[in-house]
Parts: C-alpha cells; sequence; structure tokens
C-alpha cells in the first residue's frame, strides 16, 4: 500500500482506482460495490469538497468503521453523519490496526477542520509498519500485554483530545446479541443492524446522553 501526504490526510493509492469492486467470495453471492473517492477512502463523495467544512465529522477505524460487505448507506460513519446533520469523512481501513487509527489521528487532529473526531478501536492483535511512502497493517498474534498497552495508548489519547471512541466488541464478540443484529453481505462482518447500533452509541456519547 503505498500512499503519499495532501492536506494532511493520507492518499490510499493503490485504492484509488478500485471502484465498483465485487465480494465473490460471499456465501451467497450477493454482491456490494465499494465507491471510492479522490483520496482513496470510502466514501462517494470528494474530500477536496469538504475539506474546510468545520462542521464535518471525521471517522477513523478498521473495516468495520470501511463497511466491508455492506453499502456505504450501512455504514456507521454515513448514519451517524445523518443523526448530527452534517458530512462526514470515513478513514476507515480494512485490517486496520490501533496504530493505524493513531497515524490517522495525528495526521487528521488539529489539522483537518471537523465537528468531531469518532473512533472505533479495531480488534487487537494487529501491527502496523510505517515508511517513508508505504504502510501496511498485519495480524501479528501480539502478546496479551503489548494488544492492552496499544488499546491503553489509544483510549489515553482519545480521553485527553476528548475524542469519542468506542472498541469495536463493545456489544461482546459473536455473543447473541451480535447474531441478532445480523451479519454483512460477506458472512464475516458485522451487518447493518450492528452499524446501526454503533452510530446511535456515538450520538449518544456526543451529545452526553451517556
Amino acid at each position: 500500500m503505498n500512499y503519499e501526504i495532501k492536506n494532511n490526510i493520507p492518499i490510499l493509492l493503490d485504492w484509488k482506482d478500485k471502484t465498483d469492486h465485487y465480494l465473490s467470495e460471499e456465501p451467497n453471492y450477493k454482491c456490494c460495490t465499494y465507491n471510492l473517492n479522490d483520496y482513496g477512502y470510502r466514501a462517494s463523495h470528494n474530500y477536496e469538497d469538504i475539506l474546510e467544512d468545520e462542521n464535518k465529522i471525521i471517522c477513523i477505524g478498521c473495516s468495520f468503521t470501511f463497511g466491508i460487505g455492506l453499502d456505504e448507506n450501512q455504514t456507521w460513519p454515513y448514519k451517524l453523519s445523518k443523526l448530527m446533520n452534517t458530512s462526514f469523512m470515513n478513514l476507515g481501513y480494512p485490517g486496520g490496526s490501533i496504530k493505524y487509527v493513531l497515524w490517522q489521528l495525528y495526521n487528521t487532529i488539529n489539522k483537518i477542520p471537523n465537528k468531531d473526531v469518532f473512533v472505533l478501536i479495531p480488534p487487537l492483535g494487529r501491527d502496523f509498519t510505517l515508511n517513508d511512502n508505504s504502510f501496511f497493517c498485519i495480524n501479528n498474534n501480539l502478546g496479551v500485554v503489548h494488544s492492552y498497552f496499544d488499546e491503553y495508548l489509544i483510549k489515553n489519547f482519545c480521553e485527553k483530545n476528548n475524542i469519542n471512541y468506542l472498541s469495536c466488541d463493545i456489544f461482546g464478540e459473536r455473543g447473541n446479541e451480535l447474531i441478532e443484529l445480523g451479519f454483512a453481505k460477506d458472512g464475516l462482518h458485522y451487518g447493518e443492524g450492528y452499524q446501526t447500533a454503533i452510530s446511535k452509541e456515538f450520538y449518544k456519547k456526543n451529545v452526553k446522553l451517556i
């Protein structure tokens, strides 16, 4: 994965032209289209058009934020933007780790005009490698101590910078409640019910209801 930085946001070059991508390995072969914008992120709108919008929200995370197996209007960044009646940037990246999230936060916080930033913390046990012109996220089977340290680091950063955050397993991992919420078209990721619940939880945190 190569990238270049423009307006403090990494442009995901390897994804930039991959529109109309279909999930051919879905259990029932149901198709899902990923429309990627001028920066290579999951959104039907161009980020250049909203870059200076001080009322937009920025959403950061992994595939649960990107919305693997879901249409764009089924993702929590889209749903949260509707609840808050504002535009949004979805900086979710499939396979993204906590360190990827931190990297995106350093690129955007206090640099990109926004109303609020929201982080859906990825699962533990992932790593992130970065050099001058590329990055990649990998499953690394990190030790428990290392994984929990990463989780502590992101939570501490968010709290010090007044960033709204939730753990992706807020409802439990593959528990009965998640099964009731349903799965995405790929049969692996959580479905629209989960995305709706996440957007509502973020909304409640944002307006100080919880």
